[in-house]
């Protein structure tokens, strides 16, 4: 029986391992991100940093790391409420770097927000573009989420939509928790 259950461990342990590099099967969505991100964090700076904001470049419309280029990536950043910050990039390989700067207490993100979430954020500055130009030539986004302080304190997103070859189409701001569009401006 013991034999039994050290090989499912061990199944399951390959599986996960194989899972969690994310360049095979799409799985390089913000819940992947932070967690490559909040590990390699806790690992080398402790528990008490928060996530101050984060964002992506380039993402295709599912919140996935955008294949068709060579250098996507995730971007967290760190603070603990003094001045300095830490930078989390993570690459679609699952491999990351983390840098340290000097910066200003940044405040903590107001909710965490999942891959859906942000899949939704893309979806909605799509469909907005699509509506005001009839065009459907968006085929990648960047995206960051930040705490306002200035909107009491709330969170928000930039969307900037892009074409085929990386050329600037528009950005779309929103409210992060209700996906509400706070502005819209076209380049």
């Amino acid at each position: 029986m013991r034999i039994t259950r050290l090989i499912v461990l061990v199944g399951l342990m390959a599986l996960a391992c194989d899972l969690g590099v994310g360049a095979d099967g799409g799985l390089t969505g913000w819940d992947w991100a932070s967690a490559i991100a909040r590990d390699a964090v806790d690992l080398a700076y402790g528990e008490h940093w928060y996530v101050s904001s984060f964002g992506a470049e380039y993402l295709d419309i599912s919140g996935d790391l955008y294949e068709d280029i060579p250098f996507p990536e995730w971007d967290v950043y760190y603070s603990d409420g003094s001045y300095t910050l830490l930078w989390v990039i993570i690459h679609p390989d699952g491999r990351y770097s983390i840098f340290e700067f000097d910066g200003y207490g940044a405040s903590p993100l107001n909710s965490t927000y999942s891959s859906e979430a942000v899949a939704s954020w893309l979806r909605t500055a799509s469909r907005v573009y699509r509506e005001l130009t009839g065009l459907t030539d968006d085929v990648c986004y960047v995206m960051n989420c930040w705490c306002e302080e200035e909107m009491d304190n709330c969170d928000l997103v930039a969307v900037g939509l892009y074409d085929v070859d990386l050329e600037r189409l528009a950005v779309a701001y929103l409210l992060a928790q209700t996906g509400e569009i706070t502005g819209f401006n076209f380049y």
